[in-house]
């Protein structure tokens, strides 16, 4: 039996171009399409929203980026690293890279490597080679978000266009670190990464000349980048429902900054989001639209931001 097409997959179809494969030109302009339409999606709470919409300087949010290794859940790291000492040697194999300047080798052999090796985890943190992450979802308006992350469903959910903001720190803050991507759950998926993007890493670490590349700090080096920027993407598959979305960043330890919640100890940067890529607000299923819908137009259009929030379509409400 055939299924009855939806107004917004018809739609979605005559906004498509038609699929032509005859340059690779045609192609590339093609995927920079697809790439403007891709949203993602940061939930929080009301109070934190009005301190964001008060943060903006010189057209930009003013966003706290955390450390990947001070988040809530100590034990993301410790994923990120098991996988990559899984497949790296795939990767090491593949490149046919000698033993003696396999990264690895390096965290095994704490006779000749002493401290490096023993205390890699130290090491990284206190070696000015930490990561700082902004996290979003993939998914807008869902509720297992909204009460763990958006107020307890009273908050909001502002939608950003991630090419808008890779375009930003391309063009206005030339920062080669920004890395946007969707986290991995699966084993398949974690597979299917890990071997793509370690093997990047590795092919410039391969272009070191042979000293740097049997020196212990050096691959200590490149192994804190392959766990900071690479195995802070890969998550549990319990969390997969949040379809989370990362960005990435890479801060010297003078931007470091220091904080205390009720449960734990924090390091975080300040890291820039500029208004053109907001492109929407949801406000949460249990607030009150007609209190809180006024008073948001006013703060955003003080902001030169022309965005009408729209209410959560989730028929929960505590009001």
């Amino acid at each position: 039996m055939n299924k009855e097409k939806s107004n917004y997959d018809n739609k979605q179809k005559s906004d498509l171009p038609p699929f032509n494969l005859s340059s690779d030109e045609e192609i590339e302009k093609i995927i920079e399409m697809n790439e403007k339409r891709k949203r993602m999606y940061h939930y929080t709470s009301m109070d934190t929203f009005y301190k964001l919409i008060g943060s903006i300087n010189g057209g930009c949010f003013t966003f706290h980026a955390g450390s990947v290794y001070t988040m809530n859940d100590s034990q993301e790291m410790v994923l990120g690293y098991n996988k990559i000492k899984k497949y790296l040697p795939i990767v090491e194999n593949k490149l046919n890279i000698p033993k003696e300047e396999r990264l690895l080798n390096m965290t095994d052999n704490k006779e000749k490597n002493g401290y490096i090796g023993d205390q890699f985890g130290e090491w990284m943190i206190n070696d000015d080679t930490t990561n700082f992450v902004v996290s979003f979802s993939a998914a807008p308006d869902i509720l297992p978000m909204w009460v763990l992350y958006g107020g307890n469903s009273a908050g909001v959910c502002m939608e950003f266009s991630p090419y808008m903001i890779k375009q930003y720190y391309k063009q206005k803050i030339n920062d080669d670190h920004l890395k946007i991507e969707k986290c991995v759950y699966t084993e398949m998926d974690i597979e299917d990464y890990l071997l793509k993007n370690l093997e990047v890493i590795y092919k410039m670490f391969k272009k070191n000349d042979k000293s740097k590349r049997n020196d212990p700090i050096i691959k200590a080096q490149y192994l804190a980048t392959m766990c900071g920027v690479i195995g802070a993407f890969v998550k549990h598959p319990g969390f997969e429902y949040e379809q989370e979305i990362r960005m990435n960043l890479f801060r010297h330890k003078k931007d470091w900054k220091f904080d205390k919640t009720s449960h734990h100890h924090s390091v975080y940067v300040e890291s820039v989001i500029p208004t053109s890529a907001l492109t929407g607000i949801i406000v949460g299923p249990a607030t009150d639209m007609k209190d809180v819908k006024n008073s948001m137009i006013l703060a955003l259009r003080s902001k030169g931001i022309m965005i009408e929030p729209k209410h959560s379509e989730i028929p929960y409400r505590i009001y």
